[in-house]
């Protein structure tokens, strides 16, 4: 087990985790009960940088990009989808481009 999250599960839970980010909602720590869902609470700060170079410059330097590896690795392929996808298109409402980082 990993601090109080449940340790690694391969899934994101409890799915609300999942159903908030989509939705550009905080996620609460003490809600996440496994460690992807940490990590998905981790990425959830992007939605809260209000300065495009701020945002940029987490994009440019692969942060997001090495976090949502991660994230490939241990989920279903639905799940990353949607994570993925909500990136994606919070990046590109921004006109910031791809999620990829540098060395993608």
């Amino acid at each position: 087990m990993i601090g109080s999250f449940g340790g690694e599960q391969g899934r994101i839970n409890p799915p609300e985790v999942l159903e908030a980010f989509r939705k550009h909602e905080p996620i609460p720590r003490d809600k996440c009960r496994s460690y992807e869902a940490y990590m998905l609470q981790y990425l959830s700060w992007i939605f809260d940088l209000n300065l495009s170079d701020s945002l940029q410059a987490s994009v440019s330097s692969g942060m997001i990009s090495k976090t949502l590896r991660y994230l490939k690795s241990r989920l279903s392929r639905e799940e990353y989808g949607v994570i993925e996808d909500t990136i994606q298109g919070y990046v590109t409402e921004r006109g910031l481009g791809s999620i990829r980082g540098p060395q993608e």
